[in-house]
């Protein structure tokens, strides 16, 4: 019986796996041939939407839970910096004076 395959690589600096491969058997179908007739392949048809549909639900749904777990991911990292940034003794208000006047020619006022 033939199957419907989808499969999913995520770049290597992701937290999940990196390969998901996604089948949906087909329900056995009877050849469609020039002598068939239109129904039997409407039918035929039918079937085979049907599984792309339910293949690309089950994409779908990892992909979401596939983005909110990278998202999750990277908040947890910016609150890291952040974290690892105040212990450093950053984001002080000259650190923030820099940030604001960065790419402007800013004379010394003394």
């Amino acid at each position: 019986m033939p199957d419907l395959k989808a499969t999913y690589t995520s770049l290597p600096t992701t937290t999940s796996p990196h390969t998901k491969t996604f089948t949906h058997a087909l329900p056995p179908l009877d050849p469609v041939t020039a002598s068939s007739s239109p129904d039997d392949r409407t039918v035929s048809l039918a079937a085979l939407q049907n599984n792309l549909k339910n293949l690309q639900a089950d994409i779908n749904t990892f992909l979401t839970a596939k983005m909110a777990e990278d998202k999750a991911a990277a908040d947890a990292n910016a609150v890291g910096a952040s974290a690892a940034k105040r212990k450093r003794g950053g984001n002080n208000a000259d650190d923030d004076e820099l940030e604001r006047n960065y790419g402007e020619d800013v004379g010394d006022e003394a």
